[in-house]
């Protein structure tokens, strides 16, 4: 038993180290466990544990959870290039079971492709949900989150 955890944390050790020759350069980030990643590590304020991160890795860091891997963007400037400027290049996500059960088979603004229905969608979001009229009426709940946040942090 022993040998056989052994030879798959060793396979699974070389086969990233292979991967890693082949494939571009990526932003550092924390080391990993083989098979979990950084899972075990994370705690529930995220929030707090990515900005913490950025002071050690910088503002571009990479992070594995389970097989998966993310790039973690944590200053306003870079999300904004992202969103705003690099959509097309970053609109196409991979499709987890979650998001699959969560979002009507990728059908909602977050999951799916990029395409004239996901333009559409994001015209819709952007004149109804972020009008100034809707974010003035919501305020004083987002304030009240913000609140609760900061109390939770201290």
């Amino acid at each position: 038993m022993v040998v056989t955890i052994s030879l798959l944390i060793l396979w699974s050790w070389y086969s990233s180290k292979l991967l890693s020759k082949s494939s571009p350069s990526l932003p550092p980030g924390p080391y990993h466990l083989p098979i979990l990643g950084y899972l075990p590590f994370l705690g529930r304020n995220l929030h707090t544990q990515f900005t913490d991160m950025a002071q050690t890795y910088g503002p571009i860091f990479k992070i594995r959870v389970g097989t998966k891997l993310y790039i973690v963007i944590n200053t306003p400037e870079l999300a904004k290039t992202v969103v705003r400027d690099q959509d097309v290049t970053f609109a196409n996500r991979s499709l987890t079971v979650v998001a699959t059960i969560s979002s009507y088979e990728g059908q909602d603004i977050a999951w799916s492709s990029y395409n004239a229905s996901w333009r559409k969608l994001r015209k819709v979001f952007a004149h109804e949900v972020l009008s100034n009229k809707n974010l003035k009426a919501t305020s004083s709940f987002r304030r009240d989150e913000v609140r609760k946040n900061r109390q939770e942090c201290l």
